[in-house]
């Protein structure tokens, strides 16, 4: 698969740019339609398979699920994310955090790090070149408000059966180390999580573990992807963001610097899954 180039960073910035001008919150249905709407047209083009599953209440923000079998037998990847963002205290940012702003590397918006950037990016690396390997994404609309539906909803969905499951980022220390959060035990972790360490070597960077899953706004027990689909499959966070990126929080930002070595990240997760 290719490196991150500048053409895709360039993809990167226009179309993040674009989504989070969408300001998909609750209080916009309007743009939770534009983002699902762009999310599902996106990923039929790339090659996915896709299923929505509507709440009769809220029909603007389905939940997606997008497949893509695996070339050759039964290695499956799957992937949570969302696709709406948190409201915004406009008084309190430095910009309108509904037009990104690329500043010194950093590009500001609401929503660029949780979670626009991480998927966006992700996006890009799979419209560049398919893997081999089986991938399953499980999108929402509706992190931002405690996942109603998508508490009702998972516990029915008939997926395949996942090697791994890879949260929506992870995070880099002020430090530039990286801390990768993993769950679980196999081969194909250990492997992943083996090469990680040595890519993150061959830049000078560190790589901490911790043995726990990505910290949730509504906790660990009300994130439906945790609370419903992990079922103790190995799971890893792995993705752009640092501690800097003040994600719910005034100027939220994400340093553009970390996108090549993410990508690269991603690229190991599916050149180990097709083994």
């Amino acid at each position: 698969m290719s490196n991150w180039n500048k053409e895709m960073h360039v993809k990167w910035i226009d179309t993040v740019t674009r989504w989070i001008s969408y300001r998909s919150i609750e209080d916009n249905p309007d743009g939770l339609v534009k983002s699902s709407d762009e999310l599902i047209d996106w990923m039929k083009n790339i090659g996915f398979d896709i299923e929505t599953y509507q709440d009769p209440e809220a029909p603007y923000r389905p939940v997606i699920v997008a497949t893509k079998p695996p070339e050759y037998g039964n290695n499956w990847i799957g992937f949570f994310h969302h696709y709406d963002v948190e409201p915004a205290d406009e008084g309190n940012w430095n910009t309108n955090p509904w037009e990104a702003v690329l500043e010194d590397g950093l590009l500001y918006g609401r929503g660029i790090a949780d979670n626009i950037g991480p998927l966006v990016q992700r996006l890009i690396i799979l419209e560049e070149e398919l893997p081999d390997c089986g991938l399953l994404f499980v999108i929402q609309g509706e992190e931002e408000i405690g996942s109603p539906w998508a508490h009702q909803i998972y516990p029915e969905l008939e997926l395949p059966e996942v090697k791994m499951w890879i949260d929506e980022t992870g995070y880099f220390y002020k430090n530039g180390d990286q801390r990768i959060l993993s769950v679980g035990e196999s081969e194909l972790l250990d492997r992943v999580t083996q090469r990680l360490f040595l890519e993150n070597h061959s830049v000078g960077r560190g790589t901490r573990i911790r043995n726990r899953v990505m910290t949730k706004a509504f906790g660990e027990n009300k994130c439906p992807c945790i609370a419903h689909l992990l079922k103790g499959t190995p799971y890893l966070a792995i993705g752009p963001n640092d501690d800097t990126v003040r994600v719910h929080g005034a100027n939220e930002a994400m340093d553009t610097n970390l996108l090549s070595l993410s990508a690269a990240h991603i690229q190991i997760v599916f050149e180990e899954a097709v083994i």
